[in-house]
């Protein structure tokens, strides 16, 4: 009998450095980040009819690399190049190869701008003007080119502005957020055990995982724009892929973003928006919206609150939200004037515009519908703690609690009805 067929393949040879100190890989199919890279130049050159690259290839590509870093990562389970590259990243900050991956942000305090703590692994990188080498340390070059190259295309960096609208279709932002979110997911999964190829990823991602998350921001803030003209379903479809993206980089980096308070105001700004969207392809986005916003205190603010607190915080900022909505429309509750005396500056713009200029039955109802289903999404995913994966975000908000005054003058209101 020929056993041929049962006898499993040669492993690949492991990579070993060239004699310039750099390692390449020999492997020529396991180039995503210059795969990727070429496809995007040829896009480009196709606008001025140099190449016949569509967006469809180019979607195609991303949605096989997507497939191939959910099952093997960012560096494909080549150990050599990670112990070889924790060893640089060791060597270039002097303060120990898997520091940072073993923490919680601890260390030095970052810049404002949202830059890591450390050496040259944590500096801020320019997916523009920078090169993979800043980044892969001449070891994790194609590595560093593939998130070089999400980015530009996710508007990362100088690559993209919150008031200029994307170059790229929507089946090609859709791609990259998943492919993004496929990178940070297996880092969460594994960065637990001992495996030193998650530690060297969770290092890679150090610091271009800030500007990623602020290009999500300007993309989902250009996707709204779209939206609120014409409602595709690829939109939305692209937009609920961004929400889901920018999750996965606050459940990995966690406090580590404390001090990129701008971004995480754009995140939560475009988030809050997308929650209140209403048509037949909003669910998915309403739902990726309200698991942001619901995973957000895992990222800390620039004052140190714990994200137990702020965890808490958000818990009554929903219960309270829906009970002001429930007290304005339906105003035959005990807690009815109380709750308009607590109304804040933000909220009264939104309740004069209720009070003032919804006139109609219709119009009433589809306010209260969509803002109802909005607050209670959001209010869910944080009781259930969506998205709250990894060995470090569960931990953050053991100590956390639940303000049930206020939750229990919620849960008598709507029984009241």
């Amino acid at each position: 009998m020929n056993f041929s067929l049962l006898t499993p393949p040669k492993p690949p040879a492991p990579c070993k450095p060239e004699s310039d100190g750099r390692y390449q890989t020999k492997d020529a199919t396991s180039l995503l980040g210059r795969t990727l890279a070429s496809k995007l130049s040829a896009m480009k050159k196709a606008a001025d009819g140099t190449s016949n690259v569509t967006a469809h290839e180019l979607a195609s590509t991303l949605s096989e690399i997507r497939m191939i870093l959910s099952r093997k990562g960012l560096l494909r389970g080549d150990a050599i190049r990670a112990e070889a590259f924790l060893t640089k990243v060791s060597e270039t900050s002097g303060s120990g190869g898997n520091s940072s991956a073993g923490g919680s942000g601890g260390g030095k305090r970052r810049k404002k701008d949202g830059g890591g703590s450390g050496g040259s692994s944590s500096k801020a990188f320019n997916f523009v003007d920078g090169s993979p080498s800043t980044v892969g340390h001449g070891i994790a070059d194609d590595e560093g080119l593939l998130l070089i190259s999400l980015g530009r295309i996710l508007g990362a960096g100088k690559a993209g502005k919150s008031n200029e609208s994307s170059p790229f279709p929507d089946v090609v932002i859709q791609e990259a957020s998943e492919a993004l979110l496929a990178i940070c997911r297996h880092v969460t999964t594994y960065l637990s055990s001992t495996s030193r190829c998650s530690s060297a990823e969770y290092e890679l991602l150090l610091p271009t995982c800030p500007q990623l998350l602020s290009g999500l921001g300007n993309t989902a803030t250009n996707l709204l724009s779209v939206i609120q003209s014409d409602a595709r379903a690829s939109t939305m479809y692209a937009l609920a892929s961004c929400h889901r993206a920018a999750s996965s980089i606050v459940n990995l980096m966690g406090t580590r973003l404390s001090r990129s308070t701008s971004t995480m105001d754009k995140i939560a700004s475009s988030a809050l928006e997308s929650l209140f969207l209403a048509n037949d392809n909003s669910k998915h986005c309403v739902e990726a919206a309200a698991a942001l916003l619901a995973i957000r205190p895992l990222a800390g603010n620039a004052d140190g609150v714990p994200p137990a607190k702020l965890w808490t915080d958000a818990v009554l900022r929903a219960t309270r939200s829906l009970t002001l909505l429930l007290n304005i429309f339906f105003p035959m509750h005990k807690s009815a004037l109380k709750a308009r005396e607590a109304v804040n500056a933000d909220d009264k713009s939104w309740v004069d515009f209720v009070e003032r200029s919804l006139t109609t039955q219709a119009g009433r109802t589809n306010e209260f519908v969509r803002r109802f289903e909005g607050y209670s999404t959001v209010l869910k995913s944080l009781l259930d703690m969506e998205g709250y994966g990894g060995y470090r975000a569960e931990s953050y908000v053991a100590f956390a609690s639940v303000p049930l005054g206020n939750f229990l003058d919620l849960v008598e209101l709507m029984l009241a009805f």
